[in-house]
């Protein structure tokens, strides 16, 4: 296979073995990204894209594909449900709520559940779980979530009722690696307690 190399303003052909000495645009081709592995074995990696007269070029613009899916989050005009929660009412998507848990989409498409045929659905919650549900609701259409020694345990909980297993480990993760550093003991044995309880 052969790749593009620019050198001098004018594009020559660069055999597979050449690429460790080139320069791509002025980059050393060395750049590599770690997190990047969809790119063919032995073709020259650069952070964000490369090139290929046999393959044209890739280009990976997740960050802006979740900086869109976010835009959705409590979006009134696209929203299709309401999850009211505590004295909160969130706008959120049947759509995105289903691929993430399976108990949301069996209440949101079940018609067996009330629930599915509602456009403003109540969630019982308890009162420390009210105070994390934006979090929860935020990692659903990011994937992203801070942790603290007091969100961790309400997190968890929603996290194991919704059946969100990617959350559940993250947040059990978090509980093994800082049961000794809570700030008083009381807080660790509630994590103990819990995980025991449901098999963490």
């Amino acid at each position: 296979m052969q790749y593009l190399h620019i050198q001098g303003g004018q594009p020559t052909s660069l055999a597979l073995g050449d690429w460790k000495t080139s320069y791509l645009l002025g980059q050393c081709v060395r750049e590599c990204c770690a997190c990047c592995t969809d790119y063919n074995e032995g073709a020259p990696p650069t952070k964000k894209t490369w090139f290929g007269l046999d393959t044209g070029q890739h280009v990976d613009n997740f960050r802006i594909m979740l900086q869109r899916l976010f835009s959705l989050y409590s979006d009134p005009e696209l929203s299709d449900v309401q999850l009211v929660v505590g004295r909160k009412v969130f706008l959120v998507h049947k759509l995105i709520l289903s691929m993430c848990s399976d108990v949301f989409k069996t209440m949101l498409t079940n018609p067996q559940w009330p629930e599915s045929y509602k456009e403003r659905i109540v969630l019982k919650e308890e009162p420390e779980c009210i105070q994390v549900f934006q979090d929860f609701m935020k990692y659903i259409y990011t994937g992203s979530i801070h942790l603290t020694h007091e969100s961790v345990l309400p997190l968890l909980t929603l996290a194991d009722k919704y059946g969100i297993d990617d959350l559940s480990d993250i947040c059990a993760d978090f509980m093994c690696n800082h049961c000794m550093l809570t700030e008083t003991p009381t807080t660790a044995v509630s994590w103990l307690q819990y995980s025991e309880n449901c098999w963490h």
